[in-house]
């Protein structure tokens, strides 16, 4: 008796025949997928160890509004160099290493600055000791920085944040002169 094909067979060879489709598209695209984050892994390591930039998320509440959401942060002019006033730097915090914060650079050897006060009556001062800087946020009511903790050794600065990457609508480069020009000196 001559065999007779089953009535479904031609509905399971196609079927066979997308799911195999599907498996190629899935395979090709997970290498794909691989091969890009390979690529973003080595065009990131490359970035931080030659060019030494980094992008990082927020550095907390004490720099709003100059910096809320993604920021990149370059150690080039750090390790070539020592920061100027008005630079936004990062570093770990003195009363906790693990943490990294980022602040404004307003002094240097010399200057004096005023203490953080606990009472009405205690007022004194810091002066920055050589090879130290002294660092304070954007955000002075939120911040807590060098009025509380003290002056920083520079060796201890890490980098430099020189780009606003997220939001777009205030993506940019961010000058060291910024600051200054707004008429911070004044602030307390």
């Amino acid at each position: 008796a001559p065999r007779t094909k089953p009535r479904g067979g031609a509905r399971l060879s196609s079927m066979a025949a997308s799911t195999s489709a599907t498996w190629r598209i899935a395979r090709f695209l997970g290498r794909g997928l691989r091969g890009t984050a390979l690529a973003c892994c080595v065009a990131n390591t490359i970035c931080n160890t030659i060019c030494g930039l980094e992008v990082s998320g927020s550095l907390g509440q004490s720099m709003q509004p100059t910096l809320q959401e993604v920021v990149v942060t370059e150690r080039m002019s750090i390790r070539t160099g020592t920061p100027s006033k008005g630079d936004i730097v990062v570093c770990p915090y003195p009363k906790d290493p693990t943490v990294t914060i980022g602040k404004r650079l307003v002094g240097l050897e010399g200057d004096v600055f005023l203490k953080a006060r606990r009472s009405f009556f205690e007022a004194s001062t810091i002066t920055v000791p050589k090879d130290h800087c002294f660092l304070q946020g954007d955000n002075t009511k939120l911040s807590t920085d060098s009025r509380h903790f003290g002056s920083v050794p520079l060796g201890l600065v890490q980098g430099r944040v020189v780009l606003r990457v997220w939001p777009l609508e205030r993506a940019g480069w961010l000058s060291t002169r910024w600051w200054f020009e707004k008429g911070a000196e004044k602030l307390p």
